[in-house]
């Protein structure tokens, strides 16, 4: 189904696939290969390995807008694969506890949370791309080959 509803949207899944495999990725190609897309509201960051499913830690998201996709509720649960370290996180690309209070354009999956941990999941997503971090209207960019320059607005088009 997404790919017949991409296809006329004038989306070419292919070549946002290779965009995404080289670092040259749009934003319209990232929107494109999430399951769902969301922006959310960071609440905290805990470490938690009571799961036994490979990652560390939880970032727990309040929902403001979904753009794709399906999440019931209000609350948005993240696992990732940092653990913490006096001093900070033991992998800097996931989304730290001193973010708290931010709003971060997401691009999740559940059934990759699945796959990658062996678990069925009702609750848990895990970030299939980079994030963007919002303020003021603008995206900003958490890493490498994520685009630059971009506003709330580009999401629209």
């Amino acid at each position: 189904n997404d790919l017949v509803r991409l296809k006329k949207e004038g989306v070419d899944v292919v070549k946002s696939i290779q965009n995404s495999s080289i670092g040259m990725s749009t934003l319209k190609d990232e929107i494109a290969l999430s399951q769902v897309v969301v922006i959310g509201e960071l609440i905290r960051v805990e470490s938690d390995k009571s799961l036994n499913d490979g990652y560390k830690s939880t970032a727990a998201f309040k929902k403001i807008n979904v753009l794709k996709g399906d999440i019931q509720g209000q609350l948005v649960l993240v696992r990732q694969v940092s653990d913490f370290v006096e001093g900070g996180m033991a992998v800097g690309s996931d989304i730290s506890p001193n973010s708290a209070g931010g709003q971060y354009l997401l691009f999740l999956s559940r059934s990759a949370y699945e796959v990658n941990s062996g678990k069925p999941s009702s609750s848990y997503f895990i970030s299939t791309l980079l994030p963007y971090e919002i303020s003021n209207e603008n995206l900003y960019p958490t890493g490498l080959g994520q685009q630059s320059g971009l506003k709330i607005s580009d999401l629209k088009k």
